[in-house]
């Protein structure tokens, strides 16, 4: 255990979790994992208390934490990334992985880290750049629903309230509606006219009101 390293909490979050996992194993029944909560406490002021946290914020807290106290390397010297134009990918990914060994050293780091590549390229002198990153998770996107239901409803009205609806329609010398496809209307059944209005309208917002003419 590397109790100097600064970067570590001098051994007290692995020897917790060791504790916690020597209890779930010996122990029968339920186990309450209180002292390793205490010591997750006073290692980190994030997570004191008991309000709700990211879980992936803790997940890698925890990683970093007890990989940083089983770190076998007591030094880690300064080493420049090696320039990738002209290189082989195989070639270029070992060598970073091998300066990230002469760094870190665990069996944390063998478990749960990884090497990521990433790629820029120039669209002008097409030149790429490629560079590798250590990585203990990797966070993805909840994935967005790319389509949506949508209820319509259609109200058709008759060809009639049409014609009245788009003025389509004459009066005679005694003041009855003239349709040039339906014929005539007499004013003694406007009512009836309206009533079909009404019932094609209904459910729509707004209303039908009766116009009086002079």
């Amino acid at each position: 255990m590397n109790l100097k390293n600064p970067l570590g909490h001098q051994g007290d979050l692995v020897s917790a979790f060791a504790t916690l996992i020597e209890h779930m194993w010996i122990q029968p029944g339920t186990v309450v994992p209180r002292a390793f909560k205490n010591a997750v406490s006073n290692c980190s002021e994030q997570f004191q208390g008991f309000d709700q946290q990211d879980s992936q914020e803790y997940l890698s807290f925890l990683i970093d934490g007890m990989h940083e106290e089983l770190n076998l390397r007591q030094k880690k010297p300064y080493i420049e990334n090696p320039e990738s134009e002209g290189r082989k990918i195989v070639e270029l990914g070992l060598e970073h992985w091998s300066n990230t060994l002469r760094r870190d050293w665990s069996l944390f780091l063998f478990l749960f880290y990884g090497q990521m590549r990433s790629s820029i390229k120039c669209k002008e002198c097409r030149t790429e750049s490629t560079t590798f990153d250590v990585f203990s998770n990797v966070p993805l996107s909840l994935p967005e629903q790319s389509q949506q239901t949508l209820s319509i409803i259609v109200y058709r009205v008759s060809n009639r309230i049409k014609d009245i609806l788009n003025g389509r329609f004459q009066k005679d010398i005694d003041g009855n509606l003239q349709f040039p496809m339906l014929g005539r209307i007499e004013t003694g059944n406007m009512s009836d006219t309206e009533s079909d209005m009404q019932s094609n309208f209904r459910g729509v917002p707004g209303s039908v009101q009766r116009g009086h003419s002079s």
